[in-house]
C-alpha cells in the first residue's frame, strides 16, 4: 500500500463517511475479517464480543486505506493531467502565434500590383 506521508500519522477521523470501494481493499485485511467474522458467528462466547470489536477496527482500517489509496491515485492522475496540459499548452502557444501573425498579416495594407491599397486577403 502506498500511503503519503501527510495521512500516515493522521487520526482516524471521518471514518463513517468515507465509502468502502472493495477493490481498494488489502486482501489480508479482507480475509482478516471474514474470518473473524465466521469465528464470532460460530463461538457466542465470552470472546465473541472482542472478536466483533476486531471486526470493527478491521473494517475502520479497510475504509481508511481505501479511503487514502482513492486520494493517492486521484493525485496521480491530477499530475499526469498537469504534465500532459503543459506538453500541450506549448503546441498549442506556438499554433495561436502563426495564426495570430497570419491575422496581423492579413490586416496589413499593402500596395497591390493594380494600383489599389487595400486590407486585402493574402489569397
Amino acid at each position: 500500500y502506498f500511503i503519503p506521508k501527510s495521512l500516515r500519522k493522521s487520526s482516524f477521523t471521518n471514518l463513517t463517511n468515507t465509502r468502502k470501494r472493495s477493490e481498494y481493499f488489502s486482501p489480508h485485511l479482507v480475509k482478516a475479517s471474514v474470518l473473524l467474522q465466521r469465528v464470532a458467528a460460530d463461538q457466542r462466547s465470552v470472546a465473541d464480543e472482542v472478536v466483533v470489536s476486531w471486526v470493527r477496527v478491521l473494517e475502520m482500517l479497510m475504509s481508511r486505506m481505501s479511503a487514502v489509496s482513492r486520494r493517492a491515485s486521484n493525485l496521480e492522475k491530477m499530475k499526469e493531467k498537469k504534465n500532459h496540459r503543459h506538453k500541450n499548452f506549448a503546441a498549442a502557444a506556438i499554433k495561436l502565434n502563426r495564426l495570430r501573425n497570419k491575422a496581423a498579416w492579413n490586416r496589413t495594407r499593402r500596395v497591390w500590383p493594380d494600383g489599389s491599397q487595400l486590407n486585402r486577403k493574402v489569397k
